[in-house]
């Protein structure tokens, strides 16, 4: 008997498995504007919400077969992937939120969102228009988040049969989640020299005060500055 219940518990794991696929990549620079002021890093972040969020709310639709073939699984835990959607959706909102405050200096990608309901609302309706300035972000920008949203639904549909950081055992795990906008730990290796380093810390003109961490020690003279944080993601200031 107690061979048989873990072939079934191999064979479930095996069915639930499938080849792995590429990593999401995005090449910044098909961003037309350079990230020089938080007001504009600011734009930037409204506009990769708005499209992350359009590609979240685009998948919903997808029943669970249909989701299964888009992942290339077997078995998917649909109670996971439901709370990775409900996790992602709130850090959306508040992403957005916070990058509404600079709406007053420049309005681009600026819309009436004070709740959840608005923000899907918003994310329904949002499209790049083919003569916008920012039309040859868009393309790149949607096919990466499609990916991206992928390999987060793939991680959740797995869980816990294979771990990873889409989810955590308890609270003695560390995910990022607890990090404000703005802050990031740093915490692969870093370059020999530290003035190697610091190009990749560099952000912006006025510090937030980012904590970074080197395998245990402070990097001493790093340069503070800001970043976002999007689904899954901390990305500096170029």
């Amino acid at each position: 008997m107690r061979i048989a219940l873990l072939l079934s518990a191999w064979l479930i794991c095996l069915g639930a498995q499938a080849a792995p696929v590429d990593v999401a990549t995005l090449d910044r620079g098909t961003w037309p504007e350079r990230l020089s002021s938080p007001a504009l890093f600011d734009v930037a972040s409204r506009a990769e919400i708005l499209m992350f969020a359009h590609t979240l709310l685009a998948s919903e639709s997808l029943d669970e077969p249909a989701l299964k073939q888009r992942l290339g699984l077997k078995i998917i835990n649909q109670a996971s992937i439901d709370d990775l959607r409900r996790q992602l959706w709130q850090r959306l909102l508040e992403n957005y939120t916070f990058a509404q405050q600079s709406c007053e200096q420049d309005a681009s990608f600026c819309y009436l969102v004070e709740n959840m309901d608005d923000l899907r609302e918003q994310a329904a309706k949002f499209e790049v228009s083919d003569n916008s300035f920012y039309i040859g972000w868009a393309g790149p920008s949607r096919a990466f988040h499609e990916r991206y949203l992928d390999e987060q639904l793939r991680k959740a549909a797995l869980f816990p049969q294979i771990s990873s950081e889409i989810a955590r055992f308890g609270d003695h795990e560390r995910n990022g989640d607890e990090l404000n906008d703005r802050m990031f730990l740093l915490t692969r290796r870093l370059p020999a020299q530290t003035e190697n380093a610091q190009p990749l810390l560099r952000a912006g003109q006025q510090p937030a005060n980012p904590r970074r961490e080197k395998l245990g020690h402070r990097c001493a003279g790093a340069v503070p500055g800001p970043v976002r944080r999007h689904p899954g993601l901390a990305v500096p200031l170029p």
